[in-house]
C-alpha cells in the first residue's frame, strides 16, 4: 500500500508501514517520503519496505513488525487483484489472506479493496455512477479501462488512472 492511501493515513495521525513488491512503487514511496518529510515530521516515521504477500515474515529486514501484531492490515487501491491466480483455485490469494491474518493482533481488522470486475467485463468500462468509483474528487484527470480477451474470455482488466497527487 504505497500510494495516496498511505499519505492520507499518515497525515491523519496513523502509524503506517508500507510494503510493496514493486521496485518502481518502492522508489516512488522513498522519493515521496523524502520530499514531504521536510514539511511534515510524520513522514520521518513512515517505514517502507519490500514485501511479498506470500512470504511476509521475510520482510523483517526492511519493516519492524510489532510483537503483538498490527491493529489493521489494509490492502487497498485494488492491489489484491494483481496477485495472479495461475492454478485457477485462488490458492495464492488464500496464502496471502492467511499471511495477512498472521500479521494481525487479536481483534485486528483486515481490509481488502477491489474493483467490480464483473461489471467491467460485462460492460467493458467502469460503472457510470461516480458514487461507485473508488477514487473521487477533482484530482482524477482520466480513467481508461481496457479489457483483454483471449478466445472470447476476459483475461485481464486494466484501469489506468491519471491522478494528480500533489
Amino acid at each position: 500500500m504505497i500510494n495516496r492511501d498511505s499519505v492520507m493515513l499518515l497525515e491523519a495521525g496513523f502509524t503506517v508501514k508500507s510494503v510493496d513488491a514493486s521496485d518502481k512503487m518502492l522508489k516512488y514511496a522513498y522519493k515521496l517520503r523524502w520530499q514531504r518529510h521536510k514539511d511534515n515530521p510524520v513522514y520521518d516515521d513512515w517505514e517502507i519496505g519490500e514485501g511479498d504477500w506470500l512470504d511476509l515474515d521475510n520482510c523483517e529486514d526492511t519493516i519492524t513488525h510489532p510483537e503483538i501484531g498490527y491493529d489493521a492490515v489494509i490492502c487497498i487501491g485494488n492491489s489484491f487483484a494483481h496477485l495472479p491466480d495461475f492454478a485457477g483455485d485462488n490458492s495464492l490469494q488464500k496464502v496471502a489472506i492467511s499471511n495477512f491474518h498472521k500479521m494481525l493482533k487479536p481483534g485486528g481488522i483486515l481490509i481488502i479493496d477491489h474493483r467490480n470486475y464483473d461489471h467491467i467485463i460485462k460492460h467493458g468500462a467502469l460503472p457510470n455512477s461516480s458514487s461507485q468509483l473508488y477514487y473521487q474528487g477533482d484530482r482524477i484527470h482520466k480513467i481508461k479501462t481496457s479489457v483483454l480477451t483471449v478466445d472470447t474470455q476476459a483475461t485481464m482488466v486494466t484501469l489506468d488512472y491519471e491522478i494528480d497527487i500533489t
